[in-house]
């Protein structure tokens, strides 16, 4: 198996950014009702092991 690198562009209009961020939004959240335990579990490790804070409000938009 291969990866296959993609093309991100790095300039929007402002009806295509308003899409990416629609859609950024909507993959938060269904990340957050699949994984948000898993989530939660994994930052409280990080933090313990990095001994700082790591700043993840999964209720918050980006």
């Amino acid at each position: 198996m291969s990866m296959k690198l993609s093309y991100l562009p790095t300039y929007f209009d402002a009806d295509e950014a308003l899409s990416v961020i629609t859609f950024l939004d909507q993959l938060r959240e269904l990340l957050a009702c699949a994984y948000g335990e898993q989530i939660a579990a994994a930052q409280r490790e990080y933090q313990a092991r990095a001994g700082r804070q790591l700043d993840l409000d999964l209720d918050e938009p980006f």
